[in-house]
């Protein structure tokens, strides 16, 4: 190794040292997409998964290289699934992929049956469907309307299981569609109008991102006692949290998330501007046991020039970050600063 390298291992060494993840602080350009995209999602093939809010022409969209989409006035490697069960209006809110490449999509019908779609994956070919997976019977105690927000796999071991949130409550059941509402979190008016949760898989919570409602607290914690080999969940403690972002517009504020596993960050975002004015991306770190955040930093849409509006949904692949803004009709792409990744780079050698 020459002197300049050791050097230059110096200082990434310094700087990766100084800070326990990097920022997503450089925009590296948007991906149009079909409009109103909402859900995204990525694979274990660093494949991206988006989908649109278009009912009764709604679409679920798979982009084969988002890096090298970036950009691109018509990405190649796109392939799309009609989804025309969603009502006028309606559309996919959640996607969540295995590590098998099976695909499950949840919504909003606007009427009943209230299901998770699962579909399989093969490569350069649209999506297929296999089977529906419908909730449990007892739709008056925890599915106050026929409506259905996003969905996380907790666990893919055995049977596997996922949790849907409808507005007020958390519902599990198996990939396989069995032994549905086995045990849900029923949260009443409180928490009404939750959309979409996030798992953090280091500390066993769930974290729930609420679309409003009136209320300054837009994200629920769930904690602990989930059993998901045994085919239900339990939570032996359930908590609010404030993330900072005072919204009180009824039906709007942080609707999606995502949480990063390989930095332990919660990441969401603003559908619409906050009380503030403010529309942001926010990266909170996640205390150990999950039960408190931590603004790590804040993205504008000032960034770069990015210019985005209402954003959807976020994921990050391949240490690249992708956000869907529906207002725009795009996906917005941020990467860390060049030392971090030159480090990576140098470091993998």
């Amino acid at each position: 190794m020459t002197s300049r390298n050791y050097l230059f291992a110096a200082i990434c060494i310094a700087a990766a040292a100084t800070a326990s993840a990097a920022n997503f602080d450089t925009y590296l350009g948007k991906i149009p997409t079909f409009p109103t995209p909402v859900p995204i999602a990525g694979d274990a093939d660093g494949h991206l998964y988006y989908g649109t809010v278009t009912g009764p022409n709604s679409g679920l969209y798979v982009i084969e290289d988002p890096a090298s989409a970036i950009g691109q006035a018509d990405p190649d490697g796109t392939t799309a699934s009609l989804l025309a069960e969603f009502a006028t209006g309606r559309g996919p809110q959640g996607i969540q992929v295995t590590t098998s490449g099976t695909v499950f999509v949840s919504g909003d019908t606007g009427a009943a049956p209230v299901y998770i779609r699962k579909f399989n994956r093969t490569a350069n070919t649209p999506l297929t469907f296999s089977e529906d997976i419908t909730f449990h019977t007892n739709a008056q105690t925890y599915l106050p309307s026929n409506r259905i927000g996003g969905c996380a796999i907790i666990s893919e071991a055995g049977d596997g299981l996922i949790v849907g949130q409808t507005f007020n409550s958390l519902n599990f059941f198996k990939f396989d569609g069995t032994g549905t509402g086995l045990t849900n979190v029923y949260g009443g008016s409180a928490r009404i109008y939750e959309r979409e949760p996030v798992y953090n898989s280091r500390d066993n919570v769930v974290y729930s991102m609420k679309n409003g409602n009136l209320q300054s607290t837009i994200i629920d914690g769930y904690y602990g006692g989930m059993t998901p080999e045994a085919g239900g969940g339990t939570f032996t403690e359930a908590s609010l949290i404030p993330d900072g972002a005072v919204n009180s517009q009824f039906g709007s504020s942080t609707q999606n998330g995502y949480f990063d596993s390989d930095t332990n960050q919660l990441i969401t975002c603003d559908t619409i501007p906050n009380d503030s004015g403010t529309t942001q991306i926010r990266v909170w770190n996640v205390s150990p046991g999950g039960a408190a955040l931590t603004l790590a930093y804040a993205i504008d849409s000032s960034l770069g020039g990015a210019g985005w509006s209402n954003l959807g949904d976020a994921v990050v692949i391949n240490n690249k970050l992708y956000v869907t803004s529906f207002g725009a009709n795009a996906i917005y792409v941020y990467g860390t600063s060049t030392l971090v990744d030159d480090w990576k780079r140098f470091s993998s050698k």
